[in-house]
């Protein structure tokens, strides 16, 4: 799946819930929260223009691969290898990675305590070994 988007945010990986709504329908939302909130998304990495993770789907041993990458003009190009045929808006791999980044920003609406994070970075540990 390719699809390109434009986007006029300060941060272009940063997405609000409205912002979400433009690149993606209701149901790879609440599927992409799902895949976060079950810590499924096993690695975050960010470059001057790329944003990509990892995701873990329930359908598959092999996690998929999501990029969002900022094109010169200013758009950008959502990427994954799940293959599905989502009709120009965002799987939910992509939408998962894209609340991971969030979080690990520090904007995401809820900020976690130690605890949380060290059962969090267990489960991640279990699921990769």
């Amino acid at each position: 799946m390719t699809t390109t988007h434009p986007t006029v945010i300060k941060d272009p990986y940063f997405f609000d819930r409205e912002d979400l709504q433009t690149i993606a329908d209701d149901p790879a939302i609440r599927k992409g929260l799902t895949l976060y909130k079950e810590n499924r998304v096993i690695e975050v990495d960010q470059d001057r223009d790329l944003l990509w993770g990892k995701v873990e789907d329930s359908d598959s041993d092999i996690p998929n691969e999501a990029e969002i990458r900022l094109t010169e003009n200013g758009t950008l190009r959502l990427q994954c290898n799940c293959g599905a045929d989502r009709d120009g808006s965002a799987c939910p791999h992509v939408v998962a990675v894209l609340f991971a980044y969030a979080n690990q920003c520090g904007e995401a609406n809820e900020l976690m305590s130690a605890a949380d994070l060290a059962i969090k970075e267990r489960t991640k540990r279990g699921r990769s070994e």
